[in-house]
């Protein structure tokens, strides 16, 4: 006769996929190539620890403000890091999540690359916590 085995260890699954809630249990889904702004758990990655990569290409106007300029982030779940037409702008771990783009940011053409990290909570806790851009990112002129 057989012994009794107790499941009592968590098992990883690892991968390029992504989850989706279906009825009363997770189910796996193709990995999805773009993210938006919003908790990646909403966006299929409800345990995902690691780095989300958010790319896209504005125009700035030909004259900008004089000053100082900041890209402040309304809410981050952990850590940014911007990257500016190829160039790390700066890291921020804590509010405010304010960074400085002065002399990086160019009149025209401009590429931007937000990298958001969070921790590894969600892996190793299976918890939902809210990760990547949580909310909405202005260009502001800094006050002196």
């Amino acid at each position: 006769m057989g012994e009794a085995v107790h499941l009592d260890q968590v098992q990883y699954l690892v991968g390029d996929f992504s989850l989706g809630w279906r009825g009363r249990q997770w189910a796996v889904s193709a990995p999805r190539r773009t993210l938006q702004v919003g908790s990646w758990a909403e966006q299929g990655y409800p345990f995902f620890s690691g780095v989300g990569i958010y790319r896209t290409t504005f125009k700035a106007p030909r004259r900008l403000p004089e000053g100082r300029l900041l890209l402040r982030f309304a809410k981050v779940g952990d850590l940014v890091e911007v990257r500016l037409n190829g160039e790390s702008a700066g890291v921020r771990a804590w509010p405010p999540y304010d960074v400085e783009v002065t002399g990086r940011l160019r009149p025209g053409r401009n590429e931007i690359e937000v990298r958001i990290a969070n921790t590894l909570h969600n892996l190793f806790r299976l918890d939902r916590r809210p990760s990547g851009l949580l909310g909405g990112v202005q260009l502001l002129a800094a006050e002196e």
